[in-house]
């Protein structure tokens, strides 16, 4: 799998009575819960259903990171192919939800990786493909999947035939390496 790489994470709780400060509901919490998002989720579906799973991505080196990695490992997947990069930051969505009712979702602003981590990915990439009986592509558009890494794909498979599923907000930029492209939030 190589995708954009992200933690969800699900504040929940119950509204226990409206803030004076304001017309907005004060929530009481009850649980907690951080998730594989993006590519991760993917990653970590494959790997629930037996899957060997090789995950590529770019994260940053923060807590969002931390927590996400550690989950990841506690499913059975090597973080060792993930590159941290100083510079970025992970993608984050905090979902706060009041008696099963969405009350606000922060998402974390990105920034873009360096071209050190992005060469790094590169590398990983050219060692895994080898070995991969099919590679999944789930590209939200947030930068993993830069214009050289999708030549590289393309390069990649010229050299060796596997399956290449394509799942991205921006089917356009896959047009030329060969690739199914699959919408797979329509399967969902």
């Amino acid at each position: 799998v190589v995708g954009d790489a992200m933690l969800d994470t699900y504040l929940e709780g119950t509204a226990t009575r409206l803030c004076r400060e304001g017309p907005v509901p004060v929530v009481r919490k009850i649980s907690e819960h951080h998730i594989a998002g993006g590519a991760a989720n993917t990653a970590a579906n494959l790997r629930a259903l037996g899957a060997d799973v090789i995950f590529l991505s770019i994260v940053g080196r923060d807590n969002a990171a931390s927590t996400l990695l550690s989950g990841l490992r506690e499913q059975g997947i090597d973080d060792r192919w993930i590159v941290e990069d100083d510079t970025a930051n992970t993608l984050h969505k905090l979902r706060i939800l009041a008696d099963g009712q969405y009350i606000v979702r922060f998402d974390e602003d990105t920034r873009p990786h360096s071209p050190v981590c992005k060469q790094r990915l590169l590398a990983n990439l050219d060692e895994a493909f080898a070995s991969c009986d099919l590679v999944l592509v789930s590209d939200y558009d947030y930068g993993v999947l830069s214009d050289e890494l999708i030549e590289r794909l393309r390069v990649l498979r010229s050299r060796h035939t596997c399956p290449l599923l394509v799942d991205s907000k921006n089917l356009s930029r896959f047009h030329n390496i060969g690739a199914t492209v699959i919408t797979l939030s329509l399967i969902h």
